[in-house]
């Protein structure tokens, strides 16, 4: 550790067996740092998503698992669903496979049983032509022959992707809105999902924080990308900020997380130079503040900025111009420890509401603890693994609950219901409170680093929520 440090080298803890116990100088070491789980075989393509991610945000060129893939294992559920028209069959089951989320890496485990099943209720005849074909091109493939694939066509507009859950349960996907989400004009909720894993305008590479501007319009830290884009009310990207110009930074621009002042004000946290951005609404850098801070989060409250060190359990508050104000360490208070904090969000009373591993804090304006909820020894709901916090303009906050796949609202009188989004593993979520209530959720591990949008129009009658009580955490 202290060699490390000497050379301002960045650790990345990896745990490679199970029942590891962590002793001697090691237990510091661990205990400080995110070490990255590859002791479940289970778990191992996520493990090596998450070091992927961690390298990339340090700035470390690093061809992904996913992008040295090829062939049919690789195809999204666009070119599957390409290749399905290129084989002649009835639009119908090319619906159908579209519907069912059906990629690559699917079908070559899909069996005659699954397609006549009554997920896809495909005759015999088509199943063995599916089948047949599939196995030609595997067959290609283990011979070194490279086979025909779907060739795709890119455009400015944002490519829809189904929503993909994490169970091998075929029949438990969700049916999803291919585009947009529609405004219906009632109370109901309604999810779209915008985008797809690329480098062109309106798709992502790990998109994460995000913000509304005042305008309406959306920006999303396109992480991996280098880049933020920006969508408008129709969810299409329309504008980007790409910063900055070759040899400005020393480091690649990383784009982390986005908060906007009432002055329209762009702060953004930059993970490849480990500082905080400022531009104007013209995107020009008016000066970068917070140099040298590993954050994780970062919120505006008046005139101070909020942020989260994860790594080093902080919460700090800064004044706009980047001097540090006030500090709390998770694991040096007596009241309200925490452990790797995650993201921040200011009340409309100016408290600080702050998720970490076990559930949320909420603090004063001085950084006083005041209360919290979600972990075991509060009672109640129980949160695993809570994400990314937002707060509508009714005081609710809204928490990315995601080791239970759900976003979750929970009241000023800590009441909780479930916002109906079936959505898998989000990560940083943003609300926007107009005459249209509009919600912006990323999800980032794996899943085509799809960004989602949920939408809602609001009404004088209640929407329809469900009490929850804590689940058993899905299988993954």
């Amino acid at each position: 550790m202290g060699y490390a440090d000497a050379k301002r080298k960045d650790l990345i803890p990896l745990k490679m067996e199970k029942d590891v116990e962590f002793d001697g100088w090691l237990g510091p070491i661990m205990g400080s740092k995110l070490w990255i789980d590859f002791s479940d075989e289970m778990k191992f393509d996520k493990a090596m998503e998450q070091l992927y991610f961690e390298l990339t945000a340090k700035g470390v060129q690093v061809m992904s698992t996913k992008e040295s893939n090829s062939g049919l294992v690789s195809m999204d559920v666009d070119s599957i669903c390409e290749w399905l028209v290129g084989l002649q069959l009835d639009e119908s089951i090319v619906t159908t496979f579209r519907q069912n989320c059906v990629t690559g890496e699917d079908l070559v485990a899909l069996t005659e049983e699954d397609l006549m099943g009554d997920d896809f209720k495909i005759s015999q005849f088509k199943t063995k032509k599916i089948l047949r074909k599939r196995d030609e091109i595997l067959s290609e493939l283990s011979t070194g022959v490279s086979p025909s694939t779907p060739k795709i066509i890119s455009n400015s507009s944002p490519t829809i992707t189904p929503r993909r859950t994490e169970s091998q349960t075929k029949s438990a996907r969700p049916k999803v809105i291919f585009g947009p989400p529609k405004d219906h004009g009632t109370s109901s909720w309604t999810v779209g999902v915008v985008g797809k894993k690329g480098n062109n305008p309106g798709e992502f590479n790990c998109p994460l924080g995000m913000a509304w501007a005042p305008s309406g319009r959306l920006l999303v830290a396109d992480t991996n990308n280098s880049r933020i884009q920006i969508l408008n009310t129709d969810f299409r990207c329309v504008d980007m900020i790409i910063l900055p110009p070759t040899g400005t930074f020393p480091q690649p621009f990383i784009p982390w997380d986005i908060a906007i002042s009432h002055n329209s004000l762009y702060f953004v946290y930059d993970a490849g130079n480990k500082q905080i951005i400022v531009l104007n609404d013209n995107k020009e850098i008016i000066r970068t503040i917070c140099k040298g801070e590993n954050l994780w989060s970062i919120a505006l409250m008046g005139d101070k900025i909020l942020a989260t060190d994860r790594g080093g359990h902080r919460l700090t508050a800064f004044t706009t111009t980047g001097e540090k104000i006030a500090e709390i360490k998770g694991d040096e208070v007596q009241v309200g420890r925490f452990e790797s904090p995650r993201s921040v969000a200011v009340t409309n009373n100016n408290e600080i509401v702050m998720s970490h591993n076990h559930g949320i804090n909420i603090y004063n304006s001085d950084l006083k603890f005041v209360s919290s909820f979600g972990s075991e020894s509060c009672g109640g709901p129980q949160l695993c693994d809570p994400t990314g916090v937002c707060i509508d303009k009714r005081n609710n906050i809204y928490v990315c609950d995601r080791g239970n796949n759900r976003v979750i609202r929970v009241t000023e009188k800590r009441e909780f219901a479930v916002v109906p989004t079936e959505i898998v593993d989000p990560e940083f979520i943003a609300i926007s409170d107009g005459k249209t209530t509009r919600i912006a959720i990323t999800q980032t591990w794996g899943y085509n680093h799809v960004a989602l949008v949920l939408k809602t129009r609001k009404s004088s009658k209640k929407i329809r929520s469900e009490e929850i009580t804590s689940p058993v955490p899905p299988e993954k």
